[in-house]
């Protein structure tokens, strides 16, 4: 069996990218990338931002809303 990667299609934030190699670095050491166990995360790294941006649709920020707490479950 042979399975093929999905694509990627959500945008990941350099923050979140660099953070993400940082880790790697600490616990694989600095070729962490040659690492072929890691290929996910070096293609998420060596993603282009044109490319990412491309995939990704405008999601407006949900706002989380108070709701009234039942004492009682109603059908």
């Amino acid at each position: 069996m042979d399975p093929q990667p999905l694509p990627t299609n959500v945008s990941v934030k350099e923050a979140k990218v660099i953070a993400v190699a940082k880790l790697l670095e600490g616990h694989y050491g600095e070729n962490w990338r040659l690492d072929e166990g890691l290929d996910f995360f070096t293609n998420i790294e060596l993603r282009q931002p044109e490319e990412a941006d491309a995939n990704i649709e405008d999601v407006p920020d949900l706002q989380c809303e108070t709701v009234e707490e039942l004492d009682a479950l109603s059908v």
